[in-house]
């Protein structure tokens, strides 16, 4: 019973090893058969000290026995899985040697003896026969070996002399001894002809069907492994050869086009588990969304095919005396605390792998840095395409021939993963204008969901893709399309597509102990993978932001200042808007009234009389910062600090003559954004409309205003980018009563009857998030049967109301009546509007809301406003008893 025990045990160790890398796998087999033998060493003298003991009793005896017996099986089975361990990663160095010495004593054992039997003509035809096949073989091993060095000095030979070669024409051609750049560089133009073919065969339905690529390697393996079965048939010499050309083909490709090595189900189980932590982590201070492409890039290159929730020892810091026993979910949290933890020093991957001060567990040395770095700029020197052994989705909004709109990034306004501390968001929103034309993404078959506006399309049978918020659709059930048919169109803005795959028993990762399984919603059978992954190109527009400590006396400047440019331009978007206030911010605190340096002391500072003083306005560079900065010819001045510079820039005149000829200070706030919309030169005024425009978010179009419109790219970059974002908070608050809470405000605990229960209404057809979708199922709960899916946008339901023929009046709210925000109106979307539902009114006439989406999230989470008297003058509340 013990042998069998024993077998069991080995078995199972042994087959636990599958789920480790082998590195790991190793080494903790190597410690765990070192426990077991102090373990059998101290129950040993345990055992022989009780039965030396005169007074020991039997049961002691019996229980001692029983445990050095116990130590001594576990010892046994730890060795068996250490020797197992050390096989699969190779072996040791002392064994090779042995195996090597034995090797070369059996062969001279075997032909010593062939050499005696030449003489006889069967066996010497036997001995002939069986040193070819070991000559075979030796050959194979020496050619593979040769061909790798010989590889590796050819690569460097070709680079150098093609360099020199390359550099003495350009000489001859009068350009100088000079490479030609990369991008136009012969091999770099034929390399990137073949990758393009390449990427086609991979996105088409035969490359598709071929599966991933560890898959197809492992197959193509097969006739290599026929030929050692069979070396001198002629079934193993043609499948030697056919194995070769193969192998090596596809080697070439995989290391072109591979950055990742994990399944498609473990990586977004990576990516789901790293949005986990910027959610969970996330404070009033820092909203964390962590850039997450290049984090799993580095991850995949530092741990090879690992998942989540598979065990893994490493150490956090460097000179750490113990490592970390957990699992490779809990080394990736260690790595956001090395990105993220620092609020005030935030990082990429790139500083943590080359850092010299970081764990061995978290860095590269000098060979593997030089291959991460070749392989990244192999897959991504065309400006985009992470994940390009993936590519499985075309662009679904617009067609081949659209060739700049086709190539460029599809831009993601909410990623998948974790969308709030505790609900997923299994799909990915692509930005995108309502009315736009949504083609298909990939081959396959149609399917039509009931509710008219979702479109799948099934790629296999254990593929498919899910478009919602869609209309006027163009397809039919079960119809066949090609990828670039016309599905239909935008029934709102941006596209929601949602992709599963089937994930088999045998694709489930090892399940464990820190909750891991249940946080990223692990199962066999249809699940969602982030679509994100299988696209030419995404970037996206959920950035991390840190809160800067804005006043509530900028805040009111904020929203002065936005009404002020409404003026000139009313479709201005508060995205737009915050971009250019949270530039203002770090250039001059908003403040109108600010020249370049003067916080100095005069004379190169400001005094009470410098504001109007022409020469100290006129001051440049070298007198402001003693004799740096000779570009600067006249100091900038105002919000946007406007400079005259070396290279033709005569922004800091053209405010002073804008002044004058309108009679006003030229630190008059009004007139200042009057000279932003007008008397700017003409392409400072052009980028200004364009990005106050434009929808995405703050902090991306923060970057738009820095580059395009200020001109100072790399200038406190990230400090533009958190007070964009804060200036959008301070936008989308309320005037009359400050920004929506989580709770509800205190004084209306007990007037909010009934309180909501989060449930999802039946029927509710409106996108997940939305002020509709929270709306319609706080209505539900109300009992306000007359409330339809087909309302439109928030803005405009008390138009459909009306003519459905429900009750509309504008001001005097009641209690549980829908409020319909016009754009504009107390914070609402401009192009859009906003709905809300009254929870109670006042005696004054301002009112309670509940609300959903006010911070544009769309996390699904209710959020409570009040709203003064005056603003409920301009909304419509809609009765829907």
């Amino acid at each position: 019973m013990q042998a069998i025990e024993t077998h069991r045990l080995t078995k199972q160790n042994i087959s636990n090893l599958a789920y480790k890398s082998r590195r790991d796998g190793r080494i903790e087999s190597k410690v765990a058969y070192k426990v077991a033998k102090s373990e059998v060493k101290q129950a040993k003298k345990t055992y022989t000290r009780v039965r030396k003991d005169p007074n020991h009793s039997i049961v002691d005896e019996t229980l001692q026995k029983r445990t050095f017996i116990k130590a001594k099986q576990t010892k046994k089975v730890a060795l068996k899985t250490k020797k197992q361990a050390i096989k699969r990663s190779g072996g040791t160095i002392r064994g090779n040697v042995a195996k090597t010495i034995a090797y070369e004593g059996k062969n001279d054992v075997r032909t010593r003896i062939e050499s005696a039997v030449v003489d006889d003509d069967m066996l010497s035809d036997l001995a002939t026969a069986r040193q070819k096949i070991r000559h075979t073989k030796g050959n194979v091993h020496t050619t593979k070996a040769a061909a790798k060095y010989t590889g590796k000095a050819t690569r460097w030979l070709g680079g150098r002399g093609y360099g020199l070669g390359n550099r003495t024409y350009n000489k001859f051609k009068g350009h100088g001894f000079k490479r030609t750049p990369k991008a136009m560089s012969i091999p770099h133009l034929a390399a990137d002809s073949i990758r393009k073919r390449l990427v086609r065969l991979k996105r088409s339905k035969t490359g598709r069907v071929t599966g991933r690529t560890v898959k197809v390697l492992k197959i193509l393996s097969n006739p290599f492994v026929n030929f050692l079965k069979n070396p001198l048939g002629l079934t193993g010499l043609l499948s030697l050869g056919f194995g070769v050309i193969l192998i090596a083909i596809i080697t070439s490709v995989v290391a072109m086009f591979s950055t990742t090595t994990q399944s498609d189900f473990d990586l977004s189980d990576s990516w789901k588990l790293m949005t986990y932590y910027d959610r969970q982590k996330s404070t009033d201070k820092a909203d964390y969304y962590t850039q997450l492409d290049d984090v799993m890039i580095y991850a995949n290159a530092k741990n090879d095919d690992y998942q989540p929730t598979a065990s893994h020892k490493f150490k956090v810091k460097k000179g750490d005396w113990l490592s970390k026993n957990g699992t490779y979910g809990d080394w990736l949290e260690s790595l956001w605390d090395k990105l993220d933890g620092n609020p005030d020093n935030l990082k990429v991957p790139a500083d943590i792998y080359s850092d010299d001060k970081e764990s061995k567990d978290f860095t590269f040395d000098k060979a593997e840095l030089t291959d991460f770095k070749e392989r990244l700029e192999a897959v991504t020197e065309d400006g985009g395409g992470k994940y390009p052994q993936l590519l499985e989705l075309e662009n679904p909004l617009y067609l081949s021939n659209d060739t700049n709109n086709y190539n460029a990034p599809l831009k993601v306004v909410k990623r998948f993963g974790y969308a709030s501390k505790d609900k997923m968001f299994d799909g990915t929103t692509i930005q995108a204008n309502q009315g736009q034309a949504i083609y298909a993404a990939l081959d396959g078959k149609i399917e039509l969901d009931k509710n008219g506006s979702t479109v799948r399309i099934y790629g296999d049978k254990k593929t498919y893709l899910s478009m919602i918020n869609l209309t006027n659709i163009k397809v039919k059930e079960n119809q066949e399309v090609k990828a670039g048919t016309l599905i239909g169109y935008l029934s709102e803005p941006n596209l929601t597509v949602y992709y599963r795959k089937y994930r088999a028993a045998d694709e489930l990762p090892p399940v464990d102990q820190s909750g891991i399984w249940h946080k990223l919603n692990i199962k066999q059978g249809w699940t969602y993978v982030n679509p994100g992954f299988y696209f030419a190109k995404v970037i996206y527009l959920q950035n991390t932001s840190v809160m800067t400590d804005i006043s509530s006396d900028a805040t009111k400047k904020a929203k002065q200042i936005a009404e002020m440019i409404r003026k000139h331009e009313h479709k201005a978007t508060d995205e737009g808007i915050s971009a250019f206030l949270g530039n203002w911010f770090v250039e001059s605190g908003i403040t109108p009234k600010r020249a370049e340096g003067d916080y100095l002391n005069p004379p190169v500072g400001a005094s009470a009389n410098s504001w109007d003083d022409e020469a100290w306005l006129q001051m440049g560079g070298p007198a402001i910062y003693s004799g740096a900065y000779p570009n600067i010819i006249h100091r900038g001045l105002g919000l946007g600090q406007w400079t005259d510079t070396s290279d033709g820039g005569i922004r800091h005149t053209l405010l002073l003559d804008f002044a004058r000829s309108k009679n006003k200070k030229w630190y008059d706030l009004e007139l200042q954004i009057d000279f932003m919309m007008n008397g700017d030169d003409t392409g400072h005024r052009a980028a200004a409309r364009a990005i106050l425009l434009a929808k995405e978010s703050p902090s991306s179009l923060a970057g738009n205003v820095q580059k395009f419109w200020e001109g100072n790219v790399g200038d406190k970059t990230k400090e533009r980018a958190d007070a964009a974002e804060q200036m959008y908070k301070a936008l989308k608050s309320s005037d009359s009563g400050g920004g929506s809470t989580a709770t509800i405000p205190a004084g209306y605990e007990d007037k909010v009857s009934p309180r909501p229960t989060g449930s999802i209404a039946l029927g509710n057809a409106y996108p997940f998030g939305q002020c509709t979708w929270g709306a319609y199922n706080r209505l539900k709960e109300f009992g306000k049967n007359s409330v339809s899916t087909y309302e439109g946008n928030g803005g405009v339901w008390w138009q459909t109301a009306q003519s459905r023929g429900v009750p509309v009046h504008k001001g005097n709210p009641k209690n549980h009546e829908a409020v319909s925000f016009p754009p504009g109106v107390a914070g609402a979307d401009l192009t859009y509007g906003h709905i809300a539902v009254v929870e109670y009114v006042n005696a004054d006439g301002s009112f309670l809301i509940s609300e959903t989406n006010a911070d544009g999230k769309a996390s699904g989470l209710r959020a409570w406003r009040i709203i003064s008297a005056s603003d409920a003058m301009n909304c419509y509340f809609i009765d829907y008893s």
